[in-house]
This record gives C-alpha cells, structure tokens and sequence, in this order.
C-alpha cells in the first residue's frame, strides 16, 4: 500500500512538473535552432536565427497558454519575432528584447492589453503589420535608430499612447501604423525630411492637438508636407533632445525588495521599479 502511494504521488509531480513547464523547437528554416520554454507564466525564446511565422494565433504551439503568459524573455541571438507569435497575450506585462533582433511580425504583440511598455533594441529594421494593434495600456513607444519601416497598423488603436519618437532612419510608415491613437498628444521627430505619409497614419484622432518636436530648420518642410501640417509644429537647436530627456522612462519590471519579480505594479507597499534606461527606484505606497 505504501509503495503504491509513492508511486501515486511520483505519477502526480511528473505530471505538475510537465503542465508547468513544456517546451516548443521554433526556429526557421531549422528548427531546433530556437526553443521556446514555457514556465510559470514566463515564455523564454532562446537560440540562434529565426523565429518562424505562424499563418494566424491558433497555429502558435502555446496558444492555450495565452492567458498565463505574463512575460516574454526574447534570448540574444535570435533576430526575428515570428506572426502572430504573442497575439492577444492579455495578461502579459513584461517583454524582454535582444540586442540582436531585427525585425517583429506581423500581429506579434497585437491585442496585448496590459502590456504598459516595451524597449525596442537598436538593431531593430522593421515592425510588420498589426505588431502592437490594440494595445490599449501602452503609453510611449520609441522607434530606435536604424528603423526603416512601420507596417500598417502597427499601433493601430492603442488609446494610451500619449508620446512616440521617430528616427531619423524612417523610411516608411505605412497606412493607419498610428490611426486611432486617441491619447497622442506628442511626437518627438529625428527625421529632417518629412517621410511621405497617407492620411490614415494618424487618421481618427485630433492632430491639431499633438506638438511635433522638429529638428532645427525642418519646419517649413514639415509644414509643407501632407498630414504633418496637421500637427502643431515646434523646432529649436536642442528641442528634440531636451523633449526626450523630460519624457519618463519606461517601465521594465518591478521586483520586491529582496529581488523577486513581480508580473504587475503592487496596489500597496514597498517595492522596486526598473526602468529601461537602466535607472531604478524604491516605491512606498
């Protein structure tokens, strides 16, 4: 009998263990050279290259998953965020990027409802179509240097967002990537020349009420220019880089004090956050 109960009670723990922790080969066109890890509410990407595409949400191996996943931890090394890869992940509110990434998919962070913030690296290229679409807690965005191109859609609808910043290197920003983006009452603008837009960019929201910050003696382009006229337009020697700097930094995490993570800002207490610029501070609420 008591053996029994031992081997009643190991069957159990492999079974737990397994439905915590389950594994997937992503990579493209090798498979096994990305794994994913599920554990715990956290979702580890790791490997070398490609993150391959899915043809919509339901292929993506963790989708029933989706309402646990609270982080996502992209490992240096791989380059490319798969389609669909993160779609409607509502509860996720931590999303950790690699130096090495170049380019996000197609819906891969769309309908993440409680994703606050995110970091984009410097190596970043492109971001597809619908990447961040309806990501209605997502406050400021910074499009890193090196960007080129914004899909459609991109950042449709995400009625936090009060604040972007925009690269030099933009070469593109396709139809609607900022439509609907009711809060947007900031733009801080790197790029000298302005960039050939359609209507839809910022369709749906009051333009006339959001300052775009200009490099000096780019105003007049920028007046000029279909759509940006709609902006009010400010530009002075150091007007972008001092905007930038009275922006708040983005929330990376938030750990107790004896260094745990935690998925979500406490309600009450005392507790760390960490900031994208790599600053930190103790909260007391």
């Amino acid at each position: 009998m008591k053996t029994k109960t031992i081997f009643t009670l190991l069957i159990c723990s492999i079974a737990a263990l397994s439905a915590s922790a389950q594994t997937w080969n992503i990579g493209y066109p090798n498979a096994t050279d990305v794994v994913a890890v599920y554990s715990d509410g956290t979702l580890t990407i790791s490997g070398t290259g490609t993150m391959r595409d899915y043809s919509s949400d339901s292929s993506v191996p963790w989708h029933s998953l989706r309402p646990q996943i609270n982080a996502v931890s992209v490992g240096e090394g791989v380059t490319s965020i798969g389609r669909y890869a993160f779609y409607q992940c509502t509860s996720l509110v931590s999303v950790t990027l690699p130096s090495s990434l170049t380019s996000i998919g197609k819906s891969a962070f769309q309908q993440c409802t409680s994703l606050a913030s995110v970091t984009l690296p410097s190596s970043l290229t492109s971001i597809g179509a619908s990447a961040f679409m309806w990501c209605h807690s997502l406050t400021s965005i910074t499009l890193p240097e090196g960007t080129e191109n914004i899909g459609s859609m991109a950042f449709y609808e995400c009625t936090s967002l009060a604040s972007i910043t925009l690269p030099n290197s933009l070469t593109s920003i396709e139809g609607s990537a900022f439509g609907s983006c009711f809060s947007l009452t900031s733009i801080i603008n790197h790029n000298s020349v302005p960039v050939a837009i359609d209507f839809s960019v910022f369709g749906n929201m009051n333009q006339s009420a959001c300052t775009m910050y200009v490099p000096l003696g780019s105003a007049t382009a920028y007046q000029a220019a279909a759509v940006w006229q709609n902006f009010n337009i400010v530009e002075s020697p150091t007007s972008v880089e001092k905007i930038e700097h009275q922006l708040p930094p983005q929330v990376v995490n938030y750990y107790t004090l004896t260094g745990l993570q935690l998925t979500q800002e406490p309600t009450s207490g005392i507790y760390i956050i960490k900031y994208g610029d790599g600053t930190a501070r103790k909260v007391v609420k």
